[in-house]
C-alpha cells in the first residue's frame, strides 16, 4: 500500500497546474468535501437507498471504553445502490486528491502521516479517540 500511497501522492503533485496554491487547494478540498456531503444526503433523500436516523447516541450505565464501539452507531441503514455508491467514491476520491495537494503543498509526506496515525492507533489502542 506504502507504494500506491507514493505513486497517488506523485500523480497529485504533477497533476496541479492552476490550482496548486495553497488557498486553491484549500477551498478546492471544501467544495470536495461539500460535494461528498451533499452525495451522502442524496442517496437518503432522493434515491433513498439509504436511511439516516441521527438520533442521540446511548451509552448505557456503567459502561466503558471497551463497549464503545459495540453502542456507537453510523445512523446508516440500507445499502448504497451502485449509482451513489460511485458517487460517494468519486467525492471521497476528490476529496483525497486535495487533501493529499495540501499535504504535498507543505512538503508533508500523507503515506507517512497514515503510518504515524497507525503506529498511534495502535499504540493507544482503546484510547485511541478522535
Amino acid at each position: 500500500m506504502d507504494s500506491e500511497v507514493q505513486e497517488f501522492r506523485r500523480t497529485v503533485n504533477g497533476s496541479l497546474a492552476f490550482n496548486k496554491g495553497i488557498l486553491d487547494c484549500l477551498t478546492k478540498y471544501q467544495t470536495a468535501t461539500a460535494a461528498l456531503a451533499r452525495v451522502i444526503v442524496k442517496a437518503s433523500s432522493l434515491c433513498g437507498c439509504i436511511h439516516i436516523a441521527a438520533d442521540q447516541q446511548h451509552l448505557s450505565p456503567g459502561s466503558g471504553l471497551d463497549d464503545l464501539s459495540e453502542l456507537m452507531k453510523t445512523h446508516i441503514t440500507g445499502d448504497l445502490c451502485r449509482r451513489c455508491r460511485e458517487n460517494v467514491e468519486r467525492e471521497i476520491a476528490t476529496s483525497l486528491y486535495y487533501l493529499t495537494a495540501i499535504a504535498n503543498a507543505f512538503g508533508t509526506d500523507i503515506g507517512q502521516l497514515m503510518e504515524s496515525e497507525t503506529r498511534r492507533g495502535e499504540m493507544l489502542g482503546k484510547y485511541y479517540i478522535k
